[in-house]
């Protein structure tokens, strides 16, 4: 959780670390303009359960739950959901290691990231080459702002994307990929199934039976029409959060 100054303001507070200490104080350009007011209407998971299990007809239901909740961008973002980022970089260089976790500290405590996972059994250890850090930082405008700083501020320091990153990230700058990440939060949107962010759950569901009868092609035809599904969903649902403020002006 961000227990920190309010994105809002972006409020300067200093962590340890000399590299933070001379660096911190010039990125709040990157910040200007970019303020985020706004909230989703989402399905809860609690309907979506009594839902499943009333379709299933195996178990006896109590009353409906609500089906939707509304939340605020800073609500969805402090639950770690929305846009994260993942770096890859040489985990065994102790210079490269210190550098990243001091510069990721720092953007926790500025509220420009509400956490973020370094080591922990990610990466190349576990078989997840390009997955070294993971930050999760909420709306895609925010998103473009930190990468914009990873890049600048760690020369020298970062490896390109690998692995499945380059397979179901988008790349927010030369070494800085992400996706949408909304499912502990939307219980409709499955985690994988398009680059940069999850399918429909029905659409992950029916392509499962489909992609054993359809040719290759077909089943590619498929899956673009079930991502541009996803991809508008999560438009009209997150909006700005979601597409970043100037895609959603441009509609």
């Amino acid at each position: 959780m961000i227990d920190s100054p309010s994105r809002q303001n972006h409020e300067l507070v200093l962590p340890h670390g000399d590299l933070v200490e001379s660096q911190l104080p010039a990125i709040a350009r990157y910040f200007e303009g970019l303020e985020l007011d706004g909230q989703a209407t989402v399905p809860t998971h609690a309907w979506d359960m009594w839902a499943k299990t009333k379709a299933r007809g195996t178990f006896s239901l109590g009353e409906e739950p609500n089906r939707w909740q509304t939340l605020s961008y800073d609500e969805i973002t402090t639950q770690d959901s929305g846009w994260k980022l993942h770096l890859n970089f040489d985990p065994k260089d102790p210079d490269k290691l210190k550098a990243i976790d001091t510069l990721l500290n720092g953007l926790t405590k500025y509220g420009a990231v509400s956490s973020f996972k370094l080591g922990h059994g990610g990466g190349k250890a576990s078989g997840q080459p390009g997955k070294e850090a993971t930050l999760y930082v909420g709306h895609h405008d925010m998103a473009v702002a930190v990468a914009s700083i990873l890049e600048d501020h760690l020369l020298g320091v970062l490896d390109g994307p690998e692995g499945d990153v380059l397979v179901d990230d988008v790349p927010f700058s030369e070494h800085v990929a992400g996706r949408f990440d909304i499912g502990r939060i939307d219980p409709e949107i499955h985690q994988y199934g398009a680059r940069g962010h999850g399918l429909l759950d029905d659409d992950v569901g029916s392509m499962f039976w489909e992609r054993r009868v359809l040719s290759e092609t077909q089943y590619n035809q498929l899956k673009a029409q079930a991502a541009a599904r996803a991809d508008e969903t999560l438009r009209e649902r997150y909006g700005a959060f979601y597409a970043g403020a100037a895609a959603m002006k441009a509609r």
